[in-house]
Formats: structure tokens, C-alpha cells, sequence
């Protein structure tokens, strides 16, 4: 696909106002440089600002959460995603719905895991 060199961007130097001009990658720049912050609750004002003006999709919400899911503190995960809904009310329904998504998505692969390690704890019975 690539045949020549292409930049790469060391975001974490490119300061949060230019990344805020950023369009729709903006959300996803600015969680991927503050990710190892220890709390990022202080990033709620951006991502609203970020969230009125439109330019995120819910694909990108959940990609989005997934990251910080992974990456992220997510001890403070639920706290994060209220204060972003408090804060922008017309967006509140539609981060809830993603949220709840997820926790339903976590909820079955973590009953399937645990069906197959059932499974396997009776096949080695077996033996």
C-alpha cells in the first residue's frame, strides 16, 4: 500500500489548541496524547467542546471508549464519561447508548470465556 515514506506525527508535542482544530481525528488526537495522564478529567471541557460541535461519529465514541478502556485509568472510566454527558446534554443519550453497548459487549465475551473455561476444566476432569 505505502510505496514511499510517509510523515509520522509525534502528537504528544502538538499542542491541544492546534490538535482542537483538527476536525473529526481531533477527539481521538487529543485522548491518544493525554492517555498516560493520571487523570483525565481534565480533559472533560475539550472533548465537549469537541462533542457540540458535531464532528464526532458513534463509531469514533466507541472507539474512543474502547481506547481508554484498554489504555485508559478505568477506575475513573464511569466518573469520565457522566461528567462528558452532564456537560453536553444533547450528546447524553448518545454516549449512554455507546457506554451501555460495550458494558453488554464486555458482559458476553466474559460469559463466553468463562463457558470456555468451564469447558475446559470439565474435559481435563475427564482425562
Amino acid at each position: 500500500m505505502y510505496t514511499e515514506a510517509f510523515p509520522l506525527v509525534d502528537i504528544t508535542i502538538v499542542p491541544d489548541d492546534e490538535i482542537m482544530q483538527h476536525r473529526r481525528i481531533a477527539l481521538l488526537e487529543l485522548i491518544q496524547k493525554h492517555i498516560r495522564d493520571r487523570d483525565l478529567i481534565g480533559m472533560v471541557d475539550r472533548i465537549t467542546t469537541l462533542l457540540v460541535r458535531g464532528f464526532t461519529n458513534d463509531s469514533q465514541l466507541q472507539t474512543l471508549f474502547n481506547y481508554l478502556l484498554q489504555c485508559g485509568d478505568t477506575s475513573r472510566f464511569t466518573r469520565f464519561i457522566e461528567e462528558i454527558a452532564e456537560r453536553s446534554p444533547l450528546q447524553k443519550e448518545r454516549l449512554m447508548t455507546i457506554a451501555e453497548r460495550l458494558r453488554q459487549e464486555g458482559h458476553q465475551i466474559g460469559w463466553q470465556e468463562g463457558m470456555h473455561e468451564q469447558a475446559i476444566k470439565i474435559a481435563l476432569r475427564m482425562l
